[in-house]
């Protein structure tokens, strides 16, 4: 659950968390790579840091000194578990920082582009320059634009204000830190957050439906298959959501009536999630427009400036009369749920496996965490996060020997296909759209093995 107190319709997590502040950094990431992610960013569920941080005076953000703060704190304990678990709330801390200083300083950032667009344009010749109206058809309604999206991040942030007034100590040099911070986050965090906007519209908008069904309706649909009975009866069936983002799916698995749990590790994606979750009060309360950084492959100008209502439902009016249980946890998946064997009836994977750096771990930890009889559905592509990464360890397998490394951990494969045009957070008006053609299975743990008898994969995948 997320660090402050619950909202009256915020249910209650009773998975092991570390600590109240959230995700552990179970792998330490290279500070100069940037991962993929599925829309094209830089990847939602690390923490990576941008190199211009550590090469450049105009940057000096917070997440520089808590990579420096973290590590004196290190050399300082090192030798004992109780000092390492320190410097990870440490870095959890300080990450959760950074993230919140990103939201706070979004419209700043966001005006240094008008201002670099208004450099270029005029900087043309005179008879160039008064062939578009620039600042009526451009600057205008981006700075409007710009605004509205503001709106949405101040409320959210509204959960977090001993967290805001840590951040202006540090500004105002209040705790004597000796870095001047008063600045702009990471080119990597304000990318993240760019991101994390174009989730809300495809998570919580109308418009964002279509994508929505492109994916988690196969998942739902195989559920209500699975357990044809009445939704007054599925709440004692537990579904477990790893890698849930802004939240949508494991919400619309409860409202079918099934006891579910998300689980997340970006703090973009946590902050964002615990508002629509708990903190909304109507349909449309909000209008973002997540499409104002981009400028390419544009159709048409107001291609840029479409308007998304955000959210198209109120959660909070289906969880009041629903028996079921509901929960998000924050942090890491193989950390937290590699402890809790033979939990979950249901595990349900969407756009997610293809994150691990060693999909043998996450496979392995979906074994643990299921029921004897249990299921795993999962959808999405094997776009690798980590692959092709120098400084990153990253084991990337083919389909077909994901399918028997799942089959030799003691699953049995009941539904296997694939799904064409898959999108995601795509624009429809874009002249440049990427598809995905998404693998749909089912797998049954028909055989529980134990984690010392998993085969490792030199001898898990046939030659």
């Amino acid at each position: 659950t997320m660090s402050h107190s619950p909202s009256p319709h915020s249910p209650q997590d009773n998975s092991p968390q570390k600590d109240e502040h959230e995700p552990s950094h179970r792998h330490s990431p290279n500070p100069f790579a940037i991962p993929h992610s599925h829309d094209g960013h830089s990847c939602e569920g690390h923490h990576t840091h941008d190199s211009t941080l550590h090469h450049q005076n105009e940057y000096l953000d917070i997440e520089h000194y808590y990579q420096q703060h973290a590590q004196q704190a290190y050399q300082r304990e090192e030798g004992t578990k109780k000092e390492a678990s320190s410097v990870d709330r440490i870095l959890d801390r300080f990450h959760l920082l950074s993230v919140i200083h990103t939201m706070q300083t979004y419209a700043k950032f966001q005006m240094i582009t008008c201002n670099k667009i208004w450099h270029f344009f005029s900087n043309l010749k005179q008879e160039h320059f008064k062939m578009i109206p620039v600042r009526e058809s451009i600057l205008m309604p981006l700075s409007s634009a710009i605004d509205k999206n503001e709106v949405l991040l101040k409320a959210i942030l509204t959960d977090y204000t001993e967290e805001l007034s840590v951040i202006k100590q540090i500004q105002n040099h209040q705790l004597n830190l000796g870095f001047h911070i008063d600045e702009l986050p990471s080119l990597e965090n304000r990318s993240k957050l760019q991101s994390t906007i174009k989730q809300c519209a495809r998570d919580w908008s109308s418009e964002g439906r279509v994508e929505r069904d492109q994916c988690y309706k196969p998942i739902l649909d195989e559920l209500e298959r699975q357990f044809p009975i009445s939704k007054s009866e599925r709440n004692k069936i537990r579904v477990l959501s790893p890698g849930s983002g802004l939240g949508r799916l494991p919400f619309e698995i409860v409202k079918r009536g099934f006891s579910s749990e998300g689980n997340e590790f970006s703090y973009f994606m946590l902050l964002c999630s615990n508002f629509f979750l708990n903190r909304i009060e109507e349909v449309g309360q909000y209008e973002i427009f997540p499409w104002v950084n981009h400028r390419s492959n544009l159709k048409e100008r107001k291609h840029q400036f479409q308007p998304f209502k955000v959210p198209d439902e109120i959660p909070a009016l289906h969880l009041q009369d629903n028996r079921a249980q509901f929960s998000m946890s924050a942090g890491d998946f193989i950390d937290l749920y590699s402890k809790q064997p033979s939990r979950w009836d249901v595990i349900c994977t969407c756009f997610f496996i293809d994150t691990a750096r060693n999909i043998f771990e996450y496979l392995e930890t979906i074994r643990t965490a299921l029921k004897p009889g249990g299921l795993w559905i999962n959808f999405g592509p094997l776009l690798y996060h980590f692959a092709d990464m120098s400084h990153h360890f990253s084991i990337e397998i083919a389909h077909d020997e994901l399918m028997q490394v799942i089959q030799k951990m003691g699953f049995t494969i009941e539904t296997q296909r694939f799904e064409s045009s898959c999108n995601y957070v795509s624009h429809e008006d874009s002249m440049l759209r990427q598809e995905y053609e998404c693998s749909f299975f089912v797998a049954r743990l028909t055989e529980k093995k134990s984690s010392t008898e998993t085969p490792s994969p030199h001898e898990t995948i046939e030659q």
